[in-house]
């Protein structure tokens, strides 16, 4: 199943089983099952349309901000740069970077080369994962650090039902153009 069904069925599914949700308590109100099932389908699909539409909102102004692709669905995702700078200037800099975002740092291991931190998602409407998991790993290299930055909605989906809108990718592209801004060389 590709991306764009996926953001498709999400509120779909979300729609019909808050219908159903609806039916279980509507039922007893209506005099027969019939009623209930459709008064709990319109509002059902109502629901599910409003989903469909903050997402698909959502999604074109992603769409304008970093080019139609279906990456920006994916939940994942991760740049490896090398800059010409020692190794510990880098994690000081990757440190502020994080913290420009507003993210609540849970690691950050100088010796490792690790900092892990979690930030809000933009994610309209997703109670389930509201959450960025942000890592960014360090190495040194002769005469500069390789740096690999990861973003993922936290918990991590178990299904690929679940698109993030971009919000991944967001994240990664802040901490490269604040690494960029902050430095004149960096190699890809």
């Amino acid at each position: 199943m590709d991306m764009r069904t996926r953001l498709i069925l999400k509120p779909i599914l979300s729609g019909a089983l808050l219908g159903l949700f609806i039916t279980l308590l509507v039922c007893p109100i209506y005099k027969s099952l019939l009623e209930s099932l459709l008064v709990s389908l319109g509002i059902g699909l109502a629901f599910g349309s409003f989903l469909l539409l903050t997402d698909l909102i959502y999604l074109k102004r992603m769409e304008r901000k970093y080019g139609k692709s279906s990456e920006l669905l994916k939940c994942y995702h991760t740049r490896e740069i090398e800059i010409d700078i020692p190794y510990d200037e880098a994690f000081d800099l990757c440190l502020k970077a994080v913290k420009s975002m507003k993210c609540k740092i849970r690691e950050a291991n100088r010796k490792l080369g690790k900092i892990i931190a979690i930030k809000p998602t933009k994610v309209p409407l997703d109670w389930l994962f509201n959450q960025d998991l942000i890592t960014i790993e360090l190495q040194k290299l002769d005469g500069g650090t390789r740096i690999n930055i990861s973003s993922q909605l936290y918990p991590y989906p178990t299904t690929e039902y679940y698109v993030d809108y971009g919000s991944s990718l967001e994240n990664v592209e802040k901490i490269v153009d604040f690494l960029k801004s902050s430095l004149k060389s960096i190699r890809r």
